[in-house]
Parts: structure tokens; sequence; C-alpha cells
């Protein structure tokens, strides 16, 4: 079971729906990645509606994010690296730190990348960022180990995410409150408390930063016309705008968050309008293997992209 926090200074809470969120990223992760139980061309939605949003699409995207696929093996530093153009773009990883910058060359048992040089020996993992937009060189300190997840006790394998996180994922709603969000720990209870936000797992590309894996979209930003709809593996709608702007984003997986406290029937009547003029039940239970905690309703359906 999983507790949760503001902080890594705690106190932590336990509760049952941490556990069952983090589960349905995961859950829904693998049926829209199973090709005989969704088709090339069709869409799981699924919609839960909760009390309150707060932190529920947040883990929600972690549980996809720890359950998406990175590579088996770690690119080895010498063959990875050899023949690379100078000014290439790369990440790196040591037992420190994340590191983005531009290569520059090989000297026997080191790298030069930007100011810095490293022996091999002290790289964990590194890959060549083949960006669509222009990140700026940066170091950040390497986030310690989750306290949860398939990560927990694998330093090697975390190191690895951190290189090559799984990329696909976006979250359309507030910024301001999806990354407040991010900033709260979730740990396994018995385990010393992790200093690991849900940020360094999401990993939103937001800002400068050395390593990033989802897209924070404001529903407002989304394209009008549904033929220039940005496309994903998974799409989590964190509002009643971004619920009511489904159809400008591509996606096999939509996830749509209803909040119960705010007074807007327009998302839920929309989601119910969707699954009867075009979904095909999906039961989550015998589906998806995943049976909501209290106060939590969910209806989940497939329907044609």
């Amino acid at each position: 079971m999983l507790q949760i926090a503001q902080s890594a200074e705690g106190p932590f809470i336990e509760t049952d729906w941490v556990d069952r969120l983090v589960a349905l990223g995961a859950r829904a992760f693998r049926y829209a990645s199973d090709a005989t139980k969704l088709a090339r061309s069709d869409q799981l939605f699924v919609a839960i509606s909760v009390p309150v949003r707060d932190m529920a699409a947040c883990l929600i995207a972690a549980g996809w994010m720890l359950t998406a696929p990175i590579p088996a093996t770690p690119i080895d530093c010498r063959t990875g690296l050899e023949g690379l153009k100078p000014g290439s773009l790369i990440r790196l990883v040591t037992n420190h730190y994340v590191i983005l910058d531009e290569f520059l060359d090989l000297d026997n048992n080191r790298v030069r990348i930007g100011a810095r040089t490293f022996l091999f020996d002290a790289i964990k993992a590194v890959t060549v960022i083949g960006a669509d937009f222009t990140p700026v060189p940066c170091a950040a300190a390497l986030p310690k180990t989750p306290g949860f997840g398939p990560y927990m006790s694998r330093d090697d394998r975390w190191l690895q995410f951190l290189c090559q996180p799984p990329q696909g994922l976006a979250i359309v709603g507030a910024k301001t409150g999806v990354l407040s969000d991010l900033s709260v720990c979730v740990n396994t209870i018995g385990r010393p408390p992790s200093q690991t936000s849900l940020h360094e797992i999401v990993l939103p590309r937001q800002g400068a930063v050395a390593t990033w894996a989802t897209e924070l979209i404001s529903p407002g930003s989304l394209p009008d016309d549904p033929d220039e709809s940005p496309s994903f593996k998974a799409v989590i709608l964190d509002s009643a705008s971004a619920i009511k702007a489904a159809d400008l984003v591509d996606a096999p997986l939509l996830i749509a968050v209803v909040d119960r406290s705010v007074m807007d029937d327009a998302a839920a009547e929309f989601i119910v309008q969707r699954r009867n003029t075009r979904g095909d039940p999906v039961s989550p239970d015998a589906d998806l293997g995943w049976q909501p905690p209290p106060g939590v309703e969910i209806v989940a359906f497939r329907t044609r992209r």
C-alpha cells in the first residue's frame, strides 16, 4: 500500500485511493498497448469522476510512466558516441547528475560535453537527443530512486529511466495546478521516505530541464482544427475544458478526470454522449482489472479515433 505527503518531510498519509489511481494509469497503458484488445484505429476512453481533482491526473500519469517500457540495456558510452558529430545534443547520467549539453569529442577514456569532461566509468547512461525543439543545455542533481514502483530498488534501471524516459504522454489542463500536484511525494508503507516527488517520475517538459517526458498543454492552446491535432500515446484530460477539447488531441488512450466539486455538467454530458453515440463498453473490472476506490466512479469504452 502507498502513502502520500505534500513534501518529502511528511507527514505521510496512508490511503487506498493513491494505489488505485497509480494502478489505473498502469492498467490503462497495458490495455491500450495490447493489439488484441485495441486496434490501431481505435481509442480507449476512460473517465473517472472524483470528489476533487487534486493529484488524480498526476498519480495516473505516474502509473503510466512507471509501466511504459524503457530500453532494456543502456547504450555503451564509447559505442554510442563514437563517430558522433560534434555539436550534437546528448544527455548523460552520472551517479550525481543528469546533464544535457553539446557533445564535443572523445579523448581516450574521456568524453567532453559542454564545459565538462567525464571519464567513461563515471557515465552510467547516455543517449543522443533527437529533439523537435531546441532545449537549453543544463544540469540537474540526480533524483533519488522513487519510493514506489519498479525502479524502487533498481538504481541501474532508474538511471536508465532518467536518461531515456518513456515518451508520448500529455496532460491537458491548467499547468499551475498540475505542477503543484507534481510536488507531492508517494512512498511505499514500511520503507524510508523517498525524496523523489511525482515531478521526477512524470518529468514534465517545462522550462529548462535536463530530462523530460510529459507534455503539459493548456486547453486553450490546442488547435481549433482536429486535422492539426497533436498526436500522443496517451492523454490525460484534467479539467472540464480539457475534456470538452478531447476531439482536438489524437491518442489511442484518453483518460478524463471529472471534478465533482466544480459545478459544470458539460464535461460529464460530453462523455455520456460520446459513449452513447460512438462507444463500445469496456468493463473496468473484467477488461482493465481495476476497481475504483470509494467515492470514485468510472466508465470506460472503446471508440474509433
